[in-house]
């Protein structure tokens, strides 16, 4: 649902990670209702291929917070709830959990 809600947001994510040299797709989820635990529940979950450094992964978390940032600033009401979003490193094993910020207007 997010992925259809916001589909202009995430291709522009695509191209703003493409354009700092990271090679990026979006894929769907195979869904499995009731396997995560409650606090591993994230609107966007960021798989990465391969193994990078923390300076590395603060570029793309920056780059991913101003891109859904700017996308929130066209809502007329903020959502109930933070989005979060979680970065899995290429073992599965997750790396970050950020909420992402609304935009200040």
């Amino acid at each position: 649902m997010e992925l259809g809600l916001n589909r202009d947001a995430y291709d522009a994510l695509i191209a703003d990670l493409e354009k700092q040299g990271f090679e990026a797709e979006i894929r769907e989820p195979v869904e499995a209702r009731f396997t995560l635990p409650p606090q591993e529940v994230a609107n966007v979950v960021v798989s990465l291929a391969e193994k990078i450094g923390d300076e590395t992964l603060g570029v793309l978390v920056g780059i991913f917070v101003q891109r859904m940032r700017e996308s929130r600033t066209r809502r007329k009401k903020p959502p109930p709830r933070p989005a979060i979003a979680i970065f899995y490193g290429p073992d599965g094993e997750p790396l970050k959990q950020i909420e992402i910020p609304e935009a200040e207007v």
